[in-house]
């Protein structure tokens, strides 16, 4: 069995990120010196309420240089609000990054406020999903890709 942890990225809005991406530093080191297996962080746009949060994917590339033998990943990345020829590239550099240790955990997100400030209705996410995430399989498998 492998076992890992979520660590959330996700700060009240008067906390200092600089101190809280150091703690969270100190979290991936311990699991990293203690046996866990993976570290997996998550992605929102626009928080609501109290709190902010780091991306995914810069937050990753610098727990990267922390992780030793880690698998580090996403869990998850909105796929369909990004342009896919951007994140297939972009999920390619984390798993060079990373020695091939990258899990690109995707889904299709809920909140409202995240379709509109894309300008994506809510009822096409799960088509523009598939479609996405079908490029992306091409565009990492095919030499010559045409969409």
């Amino acid at each position: 069995m492998k076992v890992g942890v979520f660590i959330t990225n996700q700060h009240t809005l008067t906390t200092d990120m600089v101190r809280a991406l150091d703690e969270q530093i100190v979290m991936v080191r311990h699991a990293r010196d203690h046996g866990w297996d993976s570290v997996l962080t998550g992605q929102h746009y626009l928080n609501e309420g109290d709190n902010k949060q780091l991306q995914p994917v810069p937050f990753l590339a610098r727990l990267a240089a922390e992780s030793g033998n880690l698998r580090l990943g996403t869990g998850i990345v909105l796929l369909n609000l990004h342009n896919p020829v951007a994140m297939a590239e972009t999920v390619a550099s984390l798993d060079v990054i990373t020695g091939g240790r990258f899990i690109f955990g995707i889904g299709l997100g809920y909140r409202e406020m995240e379709f509109d400030a894309f300008g994506m209705a809510k009822g096409s996410r799960v088509k523009a999903f598939e479609s996405t995430l079908a490029l992306m399989q091409r565009l990492w498998t095919e030499d010559e890709v045409s969409y």
